[in-house]
């Protein structure tokens, strides 16, 4: 039985905030994505 080949596919994420300020609740919003999305791709 011939062995699969895992191919680890790039995804790029793109996260815009429009806040003006740094400590919105959109920006801290903005940093858990990024955050989730970094780790769901290290996991891949």
């Amino acid at each position: 039985m011939p062995m699969k080949k895992t191919v680890k596919k790039i995804k790029n994420v793109l996260i815009t905030s429009a806040s003006f300020r740094p400590n919105s609740n959109s920006h801290a919003l903005c940093q858990r994505v990024a955050k989730g999305a970094f780790d769901l791709g290290r996991r891949i």
